[in-house]
């Protein structure tokens, strides 16, 4: 049985750990008794014996449950005991003093490493993301040819590049469906203004030039975080780009507006575009609904 999730445990002074998650894994404390691949063991006296669970929900993915005297959390938030919760790909996880990253290629929305990197590339956490996500890729290549379809992607995406460049974005990056765009808030007080605008002007180059793709957009603005490169900081960069994923994966479907905009990314640039009216989406995998504003015309 092939596996699709792991977690990867860093430790010091010491190569990763890249450990499969096949049906179930208990993460704990070493002891005396004798263990499988299903047990993932830690030297380390604040974790607890049978400390955390990780199991395969067909609704949600792999859950985590807590059963530790210590706790465990996942992107910095402590998780209730006894509560599943669902984990998603570049989630991180924290128990005593180890870490843990979450991997899934399972999770549609998981955020690709050439993402990552480029992010990390901005030194402060506070960035406004955008993420450009192409509408019924797999639909077209089946119509148009897979080779058609890489094509028409690439020419695209050039055009966007340049669109990019000119509305200043601090980092770039794309794969076969989706485009990734991030620019760093701290010392740019036009920042979040100019990803609204680029989403914007994306949108109606890609949605009214009556090409064979449409493409729907999603734009966040993570919370500024202060300090060094942490796990803290890691995971509020990956938040707001999950978002991101999530947001443009819904944009342009259904009905909804094609560039959907967070209700903090709206607050942050109040000129940027006429927003629609605010509303509550709950998106899988978030405890809390998410405001976000719809704008341009709903397909």
């Amino acid at each position: 049985m092939t596996s699709t999730d792991w977690l990867i445990l860093s430790e010091a002074d010491s190569p990763n750990r890249v450990v499969p998650i096949i049906g179930h894994l208990l993460v704990g404390r070493k002891s005396g008794r004798a263990s499988d691949a299903s047990h993932l063991l830690l030297d380390d006296p604040a974790v607890s014996r049978e400390h955390f669970e990780l199991s395969i929900d067909p609704a949600d993915g792999v859950v985590l449950v807590d059963r530790s005297t210590n706790g465990t959390r996942v992107n910095g938030n402590k998780v209730e005991r006894e509560v599943p919760t669902p984990l998603r790909d570049g989630d991180f996880v924290e128990i005593g003093t180890a870490r843990m990253s979450f991997r899934s290629f399972a999770d549609a929305d998981r955020i690709p490493d050439e993402v990552r990197a480029a992010v990390r590339t901005i030194e402060h956490a506070h960035v406004v993301t955008v993420v450009g996500d192409v509408v019924g890729y797999t639909a077209v290549a089946e119509r148009d040819g897979e080779v058609a379809a890489k094509a028409a992607t690439e020419a695209l995406f050039g055009e966007l590049r340049e669109l990019l460049a000119a509305h200043g974005a601090t980092v770039n990056n794309h794969e076969a469906d989706s485009l990734f765009a991030a620019w760093d808030v701290t010392g740019n007080p036009e920042a979040a203004a100019s990803a609204v605008a680029f989403a914007l002007a994306a949108s109606e180059r890609v949605n009214g030039n009556g090409g064979p793709l449409r493409m729907g957009w999603g734009v966040t603005l993570g919370d500024p975080v202060a300090g060094h490169p942490s796990a803290a900081r890691d995971a509020v960069r990956g938040d707001a780009i999950n978002l991101a994923y999530r947001l443009s994966s819904l944009a342009a479907r259904d009905g909804e507006a094609p560039v959907l905009v967070t209700a903090k990314t709206a607050t942050a640039a109040p000129d940027a575009a006429s927003y629609g009216d605010l509303r509550e989406l709950t998106l899988r995998g978030r405890p809390e609904p998410t405001g976000v504003h719809g704008v341009g015309t709903a397909a």
